[in-house]
């Protein structure tokens, strides 16, 4: 026999089950952790360490905390690296005959942590990968806890790389052995798991499609579920039913990625373009600047579009023509965004609602959102597409009138059913029932009491609460005549009383009793059913939650258009990109008002496809190719523009070599880093993609990078399945040269202008070559000390003749002052003590210093 005790047999069974995971272990309203979860959970959550009696044996660490309290330390724990199996009692400890029976219920990982009233502003993907060749790989990606979109792409290497940049699911799952692929394609995974051989076998897909998306395989998909892609898929599903996550009839069907219509942005273009992050802490992203969404779906909207562009021109006008439709009622917007901030995250709602774990204050944010609903739809100007599935939702109105008990004003509902405060009157006879008596027993009581008095004329009758009997009659010695022969004797009592009951009593007595077991119960059997019934409304829902994502981002760059000047693009099927007096978008807003920002052109054509830039550091070579990058982006995500006119041959990606990229943790210089992005744009750009490219080959030495600089060029304009629109900025005026020699390449500058000693940089875009590179002017604007200056200016004199440099010190003073000056300084100094000296006496000396040093000047 165990010294250890029933409960923590239990426990360590369940351990065993559940090996790699923190194990919740609900002991009454608390989960418990024991052994060394306990040790872990009172660390990560900061929580008190205590022990508990084991029997016979050892007691045992232990640490917990409310049940309620889940949705607070559930991402803590995962944040910290944990995978969570919530182990619930999942019978009445009142009826166990021996332990409680408990079930793990869930297990939540980074992908399927349902939160609940939490707006998340980024999809959380899960992604199955399976590399089955050295360049092919298929992977799968399930958004479960929000969209419920499964998308999944069989391609090359690099085209998963950037659909995983663009995506960034937090949670990944690999073929056995890929782990080290998967991190070089996918640089954020946090943790990689690979998964068991078996879970890819194809012939685990039907029984785990059943029960994870709780019906049967459907033979319409049958295109997706063969070979490599449905192998992957089948480990996708068999990963899912593992941690639990069943009956989810939001998730759609497997769709593969439309490349031919859209394409994902490179991880490089991404950051380089800081479209969804800053490069540095206190910049702004593109994705900050849009940021005028009001429901958190809206958000998740516009970052999945900011990332994957369109390239199909009809659906980019379909596009447009919602945001012009919003920007030309301005008076609306304010109305429209109230509107939206009520409906809120109706999509997340809607995914928490099919994997049955909505809570009756969410279906009471669902019912007034779809009023909200319904009253944009009226409100939006005539002619925005309207989906066929908001016919359908008076029908979801109706169900939820039907049943839950909702205060209007303010909007209020039980926290959860069971209480008797969520399901209304009127649905359930056997629930008011229940009600009624919890609220007036006595009533009951009383009027029973005065009926059987009338009856039976005994005036002195009363019902009396007894602990051991419950309700009873109390009748006195000298009514006992009249006590019919139905009522039976519970209790003789002193004097001659006695206590009695009857059958209604009786009932009463045990409806009474029972009330708060029986409005639980139903309440809770009631809810279920309201659960079950809303369940064929999941896809029409999804489809209004889209819609309502949909309108918040036109509106959001509706008003952002109107906010800051943008203008409609115009597409064409010409081969030109032009752009008159186009504006960085994020710059533009960070400048003070005082300071407009200065816009620029851009012309591309088949005769002029690659502008060679050049001008000194500061005078805006690297904003003015990041700002067409981002207004080229913007036209093809359905975006007005900040340019006063626009007209965009549809590019088919853009890509984007500028600033420093060291890495120097995976050992990779800045040159390196910088010709693995070169090389990258080499043999991926074609004819319709942008590409721009700053200081190419400025991290080696002169000639190395002149030549690197000019073959780059060369390539560009020759190679003929690449000569891609280019704008290549560098400091080697030497490549000008090339103007001559490459017809299709035009010479450009930043224009600077000096007056006097001053230079003023114009930030204008002007045709031809800059004449000088005034870095001397950039590195005085920099403060560097003026001797140093001058001696630079004396040497470029000098670099211009081509005359042999003067001679100068091994090791020029910067102060340049005369030998003995400098020398009696140098004394002076190592005469001070700084651990004896006070400081009234360190002023005296520091003056004497400054005098001294005056001379010199």
């Amino acid at each position: 026999m165990s010294d250890t005790t029933a409960l923590m047999e239990q426990y360590r069974a369940m351990k065993e089950r559940y090996p790699g995971a923190l194990l919740l272990f609900q002991v009454g309203d608390f989960y418990e952790t024991f052994e060394e979860d306990a040790q872990t959970l009172a660390s990560i959550l900061g929580l008190t360490l205590t022990r508990r009696n084991n029997g016979k044996a050892e007691d045992v660490p232990m640490a917990g905390f409310p049940v309620r309290a889940l949705q607070t330390y559930a991402p803590k724990l995962i944040e910290a690296g944990f995978r969570v199996a919530v182990c619930n009692q999942v019978e009445d400890p009142k009826k166990a005959k021996k332990i409680v029976k408990r079930e793990v219920t869930q297990i939540l990982t980074p992908g399927t942590l349902w939160l609940q009233d939490e707006e998340l502003t980024t999809a959380t993907y899960l992604a199955t990968f399976w590399a089955y060749t050295p360049t092919q790989a298929v992977v799968f990606l399930a958004d479960i806890t929000t969209s419920g979109r499964v998308i999944y792409h069989d391609g090359s290497l690099s085209e998963i790389e950037a659909l995983l940049a663009a995506l960034a699911p937090v949670e990944s799952m690999v073929y056995p052995g890929q782990e080290s692929l998967w991190n070089t394609l996918y640089a954020r995974a946090s943790r990689v798991e690979a998964l068991p051989e078996w879970y890819f076998d194809i012939e685990t897909l039907p029984a785990a499609f059943s029960e994870v998306y709780g019906y049967p395989l459907p033979r319409a998909i049958s295109p997706v579920v063969e070979g490599y892609p449905g192998r992957t898929f089948a480990a996708l599903l068999n990963y899912l039913r593992d941690l639990k996550q069943t009956g989810l009839s939001h998730l759609s069907f497997p769709r593969k990625l439309p490349i031919e219509k859209a394409f994902f942005l490179h991880p490089n273009t991404l950051r380089n373009l800081e479209i969804i992050q800053p490069l540095h802490p206190e910049g702004k992203s593109l994705l900050e600047v849009l940021r005028h969404t009001v429901t958190a779906a809206g958000l998740r909207l516009l970052r999945a579009r900011l990332t994957m562009p369109l390239r199909d021109v009809e659906l980019i006008q379909q596009r447009l023509d919602k945001v012009q439709l919003l920007y030309d009622h301005p008076e609306g917007h304010d109305r429209w965004r109230e509107l939206l901030r009520t409906i809120g995250d109706l999509e997340r709602r809607v995914a928490r609602l099919s994997a049955r774990r909505a809570t009756p204050r969410e279906l009471a944010h669902l019912r007034f959102a779809l009023d909200a609903i319904m009253e944009l739809k009226e409100a939006l100007p005539t002619g925005y597409g309207l989906p066929d599935a908001l016919q359908q939702m008076q029908a979801v109105r109706d169900l939820l009138d039907t049943y839950l008990l909702i205060t209007p004003t303010p909007p209020h509902i039980g926290e959860k059913p069971g209480e008797g405060q969520v399901i209304r009157e009127g649905v359930d006879e056997k629930l008011d029932r229940a009600r009624y008596l919890q609220a007036h027993a006595e009533e009951e009581l009383l009027r029973l009491e005065e009926r059987e008095r009338a009856r039976l004329g005994i005036p002195t009758l009363k019902i009396q609460e007894n602990r051991q009997l419950g309700y009873v009659f109390h009748i006195t010695a000298a009514q006992l005549s009249k006590v019919p022969p139905e009522y039976r004797l519970r209790q003789q009592l002193a004097q001659g009383a006695a206590r009695y009951s009857s059958d209604e009593l009786d009932r009463l007595n045990a409806e009474i009793a029972s009330a708060q077991e029986v409005i639980a119960q139903r309440e809770e059997e009631l809810y279920q059913e309201l659960l079950q019934a809303l369940q064929k409304y999941i896809e029409p829902l999804q489809q209004v939650a889209r819609w309502v994502a949909e309108v918040d981002v036109s509106l959001a760059l509706a008003g952002i258009a109107h906010r800051y000047g943008y203008r409609r693009p115009r597409f064409t099927d010409q081969p030109r990109l032009y752009i008159k007096q186009g504006r960085h978008p994020v710059i533009e807003q960070a400048l003070p008002s005082h300071q407009p920002y200065q816009p620029n052109d851009l012309l591309l054509t088949p005769d002029q496809r690659i502008i060679l830039l050049t001008g000194p550091n500061m005078a805006g070579k690297s904003a003015y190719m990041r700002q067409n990058a981002l207004i080229i982006l913007l036209a093809q995500v359905g975006s007005f523009v900040p340019a006063e006119e626009a007209e965009i041959y549809p590019v088919d990606q853009i890509f984007s070599r500028v600033g420093a990229s060291d890495n120097l943790a995976a050992g990779q210089s800045t040159f390196l880093v910088e010709m693995e992005e070169t090389a990258h744009i080499l043999h991926q750009a074609t004819s319709r993609s942008f590409v721009i490219l700053d200081e190419v080959g400025r991290g080696t030495s002169t000639y190395d990078g002149l030549a690197i600089a000019w073959a780059v060029v060369e390539y560009l304009h020759n190679h003929p399945h690449c000569r891609p629109w280019t704008l290549f900025a560098t400091h080697y005026h030497e490549l000008t040269q090339l103007e001559k020699a490459l017809p299709r390449l035009a010479n450009f500058h930043l224009a600077v202008e000096q007056r006097g000693e001053k230079v003023i940089f114009l930030h204008q875009l002007r045709r031809g070559p800059i004449r000088r590179s005034f870095g001397i002017a950039v590195a005085e604007k920099a403060g560097l000390p003026p001797a140093l200056l001058e001696r630079a200016k004396e040497l470029l004199r000098h670099f211009e003749k081509q005359e042999p440099l003067p001679a100068a010190e091994a090791q020029p003073s910067l102060f340049h002052m005369p030998a003995d000056i400098e020398g009696e300084l140098r004394r002076r100094l190592l005469e001070i003590d700084p651990n004896t000296i006070t400081p009234i006496e360190a002023l005296f000396r520091l003056q004497e210093l400054r005098n001294l040093a005056a001379k010199s000047q």
